[in-house]
């Protein structure tokens, strides 16, 4: 039990370090300055512009070996104790319903995210500016996208302390 424990401590620990990198890419989005030029993508008859992060892909390293060393303590103990715990002709279902519960939590976290996407669609911001200051209304939908994530990070940070 102690190494589930454990596992859900780097749990917690894998979910703030996305959370900051999650900010830090709604930080670099939003400053225009440090945005490279943008790639356009010909394809046929289809022109693509694209404009990518700045963020570089090696700040996701930390959370996805947080992750992993969380899933190695957390998933193998919990199976061991399944495991020690449930007769030897009851090991099937045991493992089924263990099996069960991944499946339960990929659903909620597929709720969690309709959930948030129902309460940015209804949540939306009023700005009031002159007439130079407004923004376009792609880059107002960009940024509402942009929390998007930031908010299912800091659901899932709470969700994650909770359990603690």
């Amino acid at each position: 039990l102690v190494r589930i424990r454990y596992g859900m401590v780097l749990t917690v620990l894998a979910c703030i370090s996305a959370l900051i990198v999650e900010w830090q890419r709604i930080n670099c989005n939003n400053c225009k300055q440090d945005f490279p030029t943008p790639v356009i993508i010909v394809e046929g008859d289809v022109v693509t512009v694209r404009v990518f992060s700045p963020l570089s892909v090696l700040y996701q390293i930390p959370q996805y070996v947080l992750f992993g060393m969380a899933e190695a303590l957390a998933v193998i103990a919990a199976w061991e104790f399944v495991l020690s715990r449930s007769p030897q002709e009851y090991r099937g279902l045991s493992y089924s319903v263990f099996m069960m519960t991944f499946g339960i939590g990929s659903y909620l976290g597929l709720v969690l995210v309709l959930v948030i996407n129902k309460l940015q669609y209804y949540y939306q911001p009023v700005y009031t500016a002159s007439v130079s200051d407004t923004l376009p209304l792609e880059e107002l939908k960009k940024r509402a996208m942009d929390c998007k994530a930031y908010v299912y990070y800091i659901i899932l940070t709470v969700l994650s302390l909770v359990t603690l």
